[in-house]
Protein backbone atom coordinates (compact mmCIF):
# COMPACT_ATOMS: atom_id res chain seq x y z
CA UNK A 1 0.00 0.00 0.00
CA UNK A 2 2.76 2.15 0.57
CA UNK A 3 4.86 1.80 -3.00
CA UNK A 4 1.36 2.51 -3.93
CA UNK A 5 1.16 5.50 -2.46
CA UNK A 6 4.23 6.62 -3.60
CA UNK A 7 3.73 5.91 -6.90
CA UNK A 8 0.70 8.51 -6.88
CA UNK A 9 1.89 10.67 -4.62
CA UNK A 10 5.12 11.23 -7.01
CA UNK A 11 3.16 11.48 -10.08
CA UNK A 12 1.19 14.03 -9.22
CA UNK A 13 3.85 16.17 -7.72
CA UNK A 14 5.73 15.62 -10.95
CA UNK A 15 2.69 17.11 -12.93
CA UNK A 16 2.62 20.03 -10.40
CA UNK A 17 6.26 20.98 -11.08
CA UNK A 18 6.07 20.91 -14.63
CA UNK A 19 2.55 23.03 -14.07
CA UNK A 20 4.65 25.26 -12.09
CA UNK A 21 7.53 25.15 -15.02
CA UNK A 22 5.18 26.22 -17.33
CA UNK A 23 3.56 29.20 -15.27
CA UNK A 24 7.32 30.72 -14.65
CA UNK A 25 7.55 31.02 -18.27
CA UNK A 26 4.15 31.66 -19.07
CA UNK A 27 2.63 33.74 -16.70
CA UNK A 28 -0.57 31.31 -17.37
CA UNK A 29 -2.92 31.81 -14.43
CA UNK A 30 -4.81 28.29 -15.61
CA UNK A 31 -1.13 26.38 -15.66
CA UNK A 32 -0.83 27.28 -11.70
CA UNK A 33 -4.08 26.64 -11.00
CA UNK A 34 -3.64 23.26 -11.91
CA UNK A 35 -0.06 22.67 -10.45
CA UNK A 36 -1.89 23.79 -6.76
CA UNK A 37 -4.79 21.53 -7.76
CA UNK A 38 -1.89 18.07 -8.39
CA UNK A 39 0.35 19.22 -5.57
CA UNK A 40 -2.60 19.12 -3.23
CA UNK A 41 -3.50 15.49 -4.79
CA UNK A 42 -0.30 14.73 -3.80
CA UNK A 43 -0.65 15.94 -0.37
CA UNK A 44 -3.66 13.49 0.08
CA UNK A 45 -1.52 10.86 -1.43
CA UNK A 46 1.07 11.16 1.11
CA UNK A 47 -1.41 11.77 4.00
CA UNK A 48 -2.53 8.37 3.62
CA UNK A 49 1.01 6.24 3.13
CA UNK A 50 2.36 8.47 5.99
CA UNK A 51 -0.60 7.09 8.00
CA UNK A 52 -0.08 3.55 7.24
CA UNK A 53 3.51 4.04 8.22
CA UNK A 54 2.25 5.31 11.25
CA UNK A 55 2.98 2.67 13.83
CA UNK A 56 5.05 0.15 11.75
CA UNK A 57 8.05 2.73 11.30
CA UNK A 58 10.13 3.80 14.00
CA UNK A 59 9.98 7.55 14.43
CA UNK A 60 13.49 8.90 13.56
CA UNK A 61 15.18 6.98 10.66
CA UNK A 62 17.27 7.93 8.17
CA UNK A 63 16.41 7.17 5.09
CA UNK A 64 19.09 8.17 2.76
CA UNK A 65 23.25 9.31 2.03
CA UNK A 66 21.81 13.45 3.56
CA UNK A 67 21.43 14.05 7.49
CA UNK A 68 18.38 15.88 6.31
CA UNK A 69 16.31 12.69 4.79
CA UNK A 70 15.67 11.32 8.42
CA UNK A 71 12.93 11.19 11.18
CA UNK A 72 9.18 9.70 10.03
CA UNK A 73 7.15 9.95 6.60
CA UNK A 74 4.59 12.01 9.23
CA UNK A 75 7.77 14.76 9.33
CA UNK A 76 7.65 15.68 5.43
CA UNK A 77 3.47 17.31 5.87
CA UNK A 78 5.02 20.48 7.06
CA UNK A 79 7.25 20.96 4.27
CA UNK A 80 4.58 19.62 1.86
CA UNK A 81 1.90 22.52 3.56
CA UNK A 82 4.08 25.11 3.40
CA UNK A 83 5.02 24.69 -0.53
CA UNK A 84 0.87 24.28 -0.85
CA UNK A 85 0.73 27.85 1.10
CA UNK A 86 2.99 29.71 -0.78
CA UNK A 87 1.32 28.52 -4.26
CA UNK A 88 -1.71 29.31 -2.81
CA UNK A 89 -0.36 33.14 -2.01
CA UNK A 90 0.87 32.85 -5.77
CA UNK A 91 -2.36 31.86 -7.50
CA UNK A 92 -4.16 34.72 -5.37
CA UNK A 93 -2.23 37.27 -6.53
CA UNK A 94 -1.99 36.31 -10.10
CA UNK A 95 -4.46 37.48 -12.72
CA UNK A 96 -6.03 36.01 -15.00
CA UNK A 97 -4.49 36.64 -18.30
CA UNK A 98 -7.42 38.97 -21.03
CA UNK A 99 -5.51 38.19 -23.81
CA UNK A 100 -6.00 34.57 -25.76
CA UNK A 101 -4.18 31.63 -23.92
CA UNK A 102 -1.05 30.99 -26.58
CA UNK A 103 -1.49 27.51 -28.63
CA UNK A 104 1.98 26.23 -27.02
CA UNK A 105 0.94 27.01 -23.57
CA UNK A 106 -2.46 25.02 -24.10
CA UNK A 107 -0.45 22.15 -25.43
CA UNK A 108 1.58 21.72 -22.70
CA UNK A 109 -0.68 22.11 -19.98
CA UNK A 110 -2.83 19.17 -21.96
CA UNK A 111 0.68 17.02 -22.20
CA UNK A 112 0.93 17.45 -18.54
CA UNK A 113 -2.54 16.56 -17.32
CA UNK A 114 -2.27 13.56 -20.33
CA UNK A 115 -1.26 10.44 -20.11
CA UNK A 116 1.06 10.16 -22.87
CA UNK A 117 1.56 6.57 -25.18
CA UNK A 118 4.78 5.42 -24.84
CA UNK A 119 7.10 4.55 -28.20
CA UNK A 120 7.55 1.30 -29.09
CA UNK A 121 10.99 0.45 -30.33
CA UNK A 122 12.85 -2.80 -31.67
CA UNK A 123 15.75 -3.69 -29.87
CA UNK A 124 18.14 -6.57 -29.54
CA UNK A 125 20.44 -6.74 -26.89
CA UNK A 126 22.35 -9.71 -25.32
CA UNK A 127 24.13 -9.27 -22.03
CA UNK A 128 27.39 -10.56 -21.03
CA UNK A 129 26.99 -13.63 -19.29
CA UNK A 130 29.70 -12.72 -17.03
CA UNK A 131 32.10 -10.05 -16.29
CA UNK A 132 36.21 -10.29 -15.02
CA UNK A 133 37.23 -8.46 -12.24
CA UNK A 134 39.35 -5.54 -13.92
CA UNK A 135 38.74 -6.21 -17.38
CA UNK A 136 36.96 -3.76 -19.54
CA UNK A 137 33.02 -4.32 -20.84
CA UNK A 138 31.83 -4.64 -23.68
CA UNK A 139 27.97 -3.47 -24.54
CA UNK A 140 26.54 -3.30 -27.56
CA UNK A 141 22.48 -2.68 -28.75
CA UNK A 142 21.07 -3.20 -32.20
CA UNK A 143 18.12 -0.84 -33.12
CA UNK A 144 15.99 -0.83 -36.11
CA UNK A 145 14.45 2.38 -36.31
CA UNK A 146 16.77 5.18 -36.32
CA UNK A 147 17.24 7.37 -33.50
CA UNK A 148 19.59 10.62 -32.49
CA UNK A 149 21.21 9.23 -29.03
CA UNK A 150 21.20 6.28 -27.15
CA UNK A 151 23.04 6.67 -23.86
CA UNK A 152 24.02 3.67 -21.43
CA UNK A 153 23.50 4.09 -17.80
CA UNK A 154 25.22 1.81 -15.34
CA UNK A 155 26.25 1.30 -11.83
CA UNK A 156 27.38 -0.97 -9.23
CA UNK A 157 24.07 -2.83 -7.91
CA UNK A 158 24.92 -0.82 -4.56
CA UNK A 159 22.00 1.84 -3.95
CA UNK A 160 24.86 4.17 -2.08
CA UNK A 161 25.82 4.53 -5.94
CA UNK A 162 24.97 7.04 -8.66
CA UNK A 163 24.08 6.08 -11.96
CA UNK A 164 27.15 6.92 -14.36
CA UNK A 165 26.64 7.86 -18.20
CA UNK A 166 27.76 7.29 -21.05
CA UNK A 167 26.85 7.87 -24.73
CA UNK A 168 27.12 5.16 -27.25
CA UNK A 169 29.32 4.76 -30.24
CA UNK A 170 26.72 4.57 -33.71
CA UNK A 171 28.17 1.53 -35.91
CA UNK A 172 25.77 1.05 -39.09
CA UNK A 173 22.15 -0.11 -36.84
CA UNK A 174 24.27 -0.94 -33.72
CA UNK A 175 25.68 0.74 -30.85
CA UNK A 176 28.54 0.27 -28.59
CA UNK A 177 30.17 1.80 -25.86
CA UNK A 178 32.63 0.24 -22.89
CA UNK A 179 32.47 -0.07 -19.49
CA UNK A 180 36.41 0.67 -18.09
CA UNK A 181 38.19 -1.89 -16.28
CA UNK A 182 38.62 0.08 -13.11
CA UNK A 183 35.02 0.48 -12.81
CA UNK A 184 34.57 -3.84 -13.32
CA UNK A 185 37.36 -3.73 -10.33
CA UNK A 186 34.55 -4.63 -8.01
CA UNK A 187 32.68 -7.35 -5.59
CA UNK A 188 29.32 -5.77 -7.15
CA UNK A 189 27.93 -7.14 -9.94
CA UNK A 190 27.13 -4.63 -12.65
CA UNK A 191 23.22 -3.64 -13.49
CA UNK A 192 22.51 -0.91 -16.61
CA UNK A 193 20.06 0.42 -19.24
CA UNK A 194 19.49 1.92 -22.31
CA UNK A 195 17.99 5.94 -22.81
CA UNK A 196 17.02 5.95 -26.87
CA UNK A 197 16.03 9.58 -28.02
CA UNK A 198 14.86 10.74 -31.51
CA UNK A 199 13.98 14.14 -30.27
CA UNK A 200 13.76 16.36 -26.89
CA UNK A 201 10.30 15.14 -26.67
CA UNK A 202 10.57 11.88 -28.07
CA UNK A 203 12.80 9.35 -25.13
CA UNK A 204 12.45 5.81 -24.46
CA UNK A 205 14.19 3.57 -22.04
CA UNK A 206 15.30 0.07 -22.76
CA UNK A 207 14.25 -2.61 -21.01
CA UNK A 208 11.72 -0.40 -19.08
CA UNK A 209 8.82 -1.81 -17.65
CA UNK A 210 6.14 -3.84 -19.74
CA UNK A 211 2.50 -2.48 -19.84
CA UNK A 212 1.93 -4.70 -16.70
CA UNK A 213 5.17 -3.35 -14.65
CA UNK A 214 5.90 -6.84 -14.02
CA UNK A 215 9.39 -7.05 -15.68
CA UNK A 216 13.19 -6.09 -14.42
CA UNK A 217 13.69 -2.91 -16.31
CA UNK A 218 17.12 -3.38 -16.63
CA UNK A 219 20.31 -5.78 -16.65
CA UNK A 220 22.25 -7.29 -14.30
CA UNK A 221 25.48 -8.78 -14.93
CA UNK A 222 27.60 -10.43 -12.18
CA UNK A 223 31.60 -11.46 -12.30
CA UNK A 224 32.91 -14.32 -12.36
Amino acid sequence: SIQVGLGRFFGAKFRAGVLYAIFEKSEDRRALELSLKMYQRAREYWVGLADIARNVYKSDITIGELDVIRGHWLDRLPAIDEDIRLMAKKLKQTQSRTDTQQENVRFAIKESMGRPIRTLMVCQHTPPKRFKLGESLKIELAIEDAVVTVRLYYRHVNHAERYKTVEMKRMGKRYQVTIPADYTNSKYPLQYYFELRKEPGNAWLYPGFNENLTNQPYFVVRNV
